[in-house]
């Protein structure tokens, strides 16, 4: 009977359901038991499994194919490494993410889609732990097979160019992060349009790095541009207001880096008027444009 197989599938979209609602203890016992009910399946198929209660060769094989199980074990293991991320377990997600992975390459080959899904996953996740260079293998590896399939980039392919400028943004160098993030925001042009907070994402982006490698004009026109569609699109009265917050503090940055205080005063004062009434005045966020602020005088040497 393939009702072993169906019950596996349950468990996988019920521990799917309570992660998403942050349910994660209740959805880390649906994925161990979805496993456990696959592998059971699996070891079936292939006569390995007699115990008393678990699906047969006979019941199983005209209904299940064997890589369809291996397909599903493997994505219950990337799962439970998304979920393992989000509890804080960098060790147990890559463990997980890794057994997914050697499932995967053994039987569907190192050009698997699944493949560049969980190696964008581990890139994600060593990027969180500051693991850069694991994390730009990572993410490289994904694009090339993501490249592979998709021939003309598409989404997939600009999400992994910016995840890898963020890696170059972070580790350097500055110059290989920009190469990447103009690919992104090129890509993210073809298939979104300009007006579209994608493409704000990799214009933002894009003004961190010119700003860091002292493109100051350019990283002011890039900003700008981010606020006008973050603004058209979010809203000035949105409760997403503060990522047009964000990028005036950003703005006010660059403005101090380019000797110009006026507009740099400015940004920082909007942004502290901003934060101010949406987060309160002793929110960590307020007291970090007040010391922005406080920077800013002392560079023009006015101390009162």
């Amino acid at each position: 009977e393939v009702s072993a197989v169906l019950e596996g599938l349950i468990s996988n979209n019920m521990a799917s359901a309570k992660s998403n609602r942050h349910m994660y203890e209740e959805a880390r016992a649906e994925y161990t038991e979805a496993l456990r009910i696959k592998q059971s399946a699996l070891q079936a198929l292939h006569g390995d499994n007699s115990e008393e209660g678990q699906p047969t060769l006979s019941s199983l094989s005209t209904h299940v194919k064997d890589d369809d199980l291996v397909s599903d074990i493997a994505t219950t293991l990337h799962n439970i490494g998304l979920l393992r991320s989000k509890c804080g377990e960098p060790k147990k997600a890559e463990k997980a993410f890794t057994q997914s992975l050697s499932l995967r390459v053994k039987k569907f080959g190192l050009d698997d889609p699944g493949v560049s899904t969980t190696l964008r996953a581990l890139g994600d996740l060593y990027f969180n732990e500051k693991r850069y260079d694991d994390s730009f293998r990572s993410y490289k590896e994904s694009l090339r097979i993501c490249k592979l399939h998709c021939g003309i980039p598409d989404l997939n392919a600009a999400e992994l160019y910016y995840n890898i400028g963020l890696v170059f943004y972070s580790k350097g160098p500055y110059s290989k992060s920009k190469v990447s993030t103009m690919e992104c925001l090129r890509i993210r042009r073809e298939h979104c349009g300009n007006n579209n907070l994608n493409t704000a994402s990799a214009l933002y982006l894009l003004g961190l790095i010119s700003s860091a490698m002292g493109e100051y004009d350019d990283a002011i026109n890039q900003f700008e541009e981010a606020l006008a569609i973050r603004r058209n699109i979010i809203g000035i009265k949105s409760p997403n207001h503060l990522l047009l917050i964000n990028v005036h503090v950003a703005l006010g940055n660059v403005h101090q880096l380019n000797g110009d205080f006026d507009s740099a005063m400015d940004s920082y004062s909007l942004c502290l008027k901003e934060r101010s009434e949406r987060l309160g005045k002793h929110h960590p966020s307020v007291s970090e444009v007040l010391q922005l602020i406080g920077v800013a005088y002392i560079t023009v040497a006015e101390y009162s």
